[in-house]
């Protein structure tokens, strides 16, 4: 059973903690259409899966000497900020860590200016559940595809497309190869076959 709405989309008081750095009001929305990306940063856990993995959206809205500006919508868990659950910090602009720039980038649409300020308003709409075990920032994303889809903001097949691609962006697929060797004494070959794994190629890093 899914967890209760947290108040104010897990947003603490600023006297408890303060929001991270926003610098869109130095890197604003650019005029033209911009390609957004479902962001899939994989989890450190040995034995992760699919799940445990985490989204964010964003689209690439500027670059300067410090390197590439993003603006993003995800519900995230900071270890530093010492809350026990995810937190909806508002739409952000800002610059990627090294991680999460390393990461796969799943495209989803081409954004037109007004689908861009459409998803950043639907964003404060999309409730934080509490802790469960299961509810997480991946729900949180999919939660606000499908609400821009029912608002007519996204389509359906776009958005289906690009979250297959991002649940299995690293799924690893079996690659079977045959390897000879000759055995003079005996004029035959033994056949050695050996399985690797190789990531499936379905987004793409652009750090």
């Amino acid at each position: 059973m899914m967890g209760k709405p947290l108040p104010n989309q897990g947003r603490p008081p600023p006297s408890v903690r303060l929001p991270p750095p926003d610098i869109s009001h130095i890197f604003r929305d650019p005029k033209g259409n911009l390609d957004a990306y479902i962001v899939v940063v994989k989890a450190s856990r040995v034995n992760a899966t699919a799940h445990d993995h985490h989204w964010l959206l964003c689209w690439l809205v500027a670059q300067d000497a410090s390197g590439p500006v993003y603006h993003e919508l995800q519900a995230v868990h900071e270890a530093t900020t010492g809350l026990p659950h995810l937190t909806f910090w508002g739409p952000r602009t800002g610059y990627l860590g090294g991680v999460t720039r390393q990461s796969l980038h799943i495209p989803l649409a081409k954004l037109t200016p007004a689908q861009r300020a459409a998803l950043d308003k639907l964003s404060w709409e999309i409730p934080v559940m509490e802790p469960d075990g299961h509810w997480n920032s991946r729900s949180w994303l999919r939660a606000l595809l499908d609400k821009a889809v029912r608002e007519g903001v996204l389509a359906r097949d776009v958005c289906d497309a690009a979250l297959h691609k991002a649940n299995h962006a690293y799924d690893v697929i079996p690659y079977v190869f045959s390897l000879t060797v000759q055995k003079p004494e005996r004029f035959a070959s033994i056949y050695i076959i050996q399985t690797l794994f190789i990531r499936s190629k379905v987004g793409r890093r652009l750090g």
